[in-house]
């Protein structure tokens, strides 16, 4: 579902004069140590979506870990967040200790 989402999304930019690519589970490919040129993680970072937390998966402040992630890379001028590169914990996001 995720890969139809950015594929129409890439198609729709493309048709509008935009540079658009569809970062799906078709187009990327793993190397032997399972890691892929641009990880949707990092795209997720870039754009101010949440950080690396010590699971190395993308934490978000209102999801958690619980996410699914694809990626569209664009020329488009859309608004994104800022990149947040300090590593969070549980105390700094809520306060308190757990």
């Amino acid at each position: 579902m995720l890969d139809n989402i950015v594929s129409c999304g890439a198609e729709f930019l493309l048709e509008n004069g935009y540079q658009a690519y569809a970062n799906t589970t078709k187009a990327v490919k793993q190397d032997d140590n399972w890691c892929t040129p641009l990880p949707h993680k990092t795209v997720a970072t870039r754009t101010g979506l949440g950080w690396i937390g010590k699971n190395c998966l993308l934490v978000t402040k209102e999801y958690g870990s619980a996410v699914r992630l694809s990626s569209l890379l664009t020329d488009a001028p859309l608004p994104a967040g800022t990149p947040d590169d300090i590593r969070k914990s549980a105390e700094s996001i809520t306060g308190k200790f757990l």
